[in-house]
Formats: structure tokens, sequence, C-alpha cells
């Protein structure tokens, strides 16, 4: 109701983790009052403080080796901002 009686662009901002697609149910129409902006989780160039370019196979620029066991840690930590950037317990994050 808020948005059909205020006019005002960018006045409501709605954050979450689903994906809008897959809501079902939604009661009223959204179109033409909504815009989706999709956020990725921080990369492991970003986790890691590497200056990077677009990842493409002919872009690679630095050449490194990584163990699997530190591959593997990198992979089930994730790259959510708010974990990487604190000391919460994996577990309780997710």
């Amino acid at each position: 109701m808020e948005v059909d009686e205020n006019n005002e662009k960018g006045s409501i901002w709605l954050t979450g983790s689903q994906k809008f697609e897959l809501m079902k149910n939604v009661s009223e129409s959204l179109a033409g009052r909504i815009s989706i902006i999709e956020l990725s989780s921080l990369s492991y160039a970003e986790k890691k403080g590497f200056t990077s370019r677009l990842f493409l196979p002919n872009n690679i620029s630095y050449k490194f080796t990584i163990n699997p066991k530190e591959l593997f840690d990198e992979i089930f930590l994730g790259g959510m901002p708010e974990y990487i950037n604190s000391n919460i317990d994996r577990n309780v994050f997710f």
C-alpha cells in the first residue's frame, strides 16, 4: 500500500537471499515497480586482496598454486562478506 500511495522511486528497499522468480503466491503484481540487483559473494581474489580483472582464461596475469586442503577450505568457507569480516562460527552463520 505504501508503494501505491508514495510515488517516490527508490523509497522502499527489500533485501534478502530469496530468488524473486521462485517466490510463490505474491499477492500483488510488482510489474514496472521493481528492480532486482543480484550480489555475488566475494571472489578468491577479493578475499586474498589481489588486484584482479574480469576472469577470462586469456586474462590471467599471475600464477600460483594452491594445495587441495586450502582449496577445499576456501570453498567450504564461502565468500559472504559479513562472514569473512567477522569471527562468527561458520556453523552458526550458515
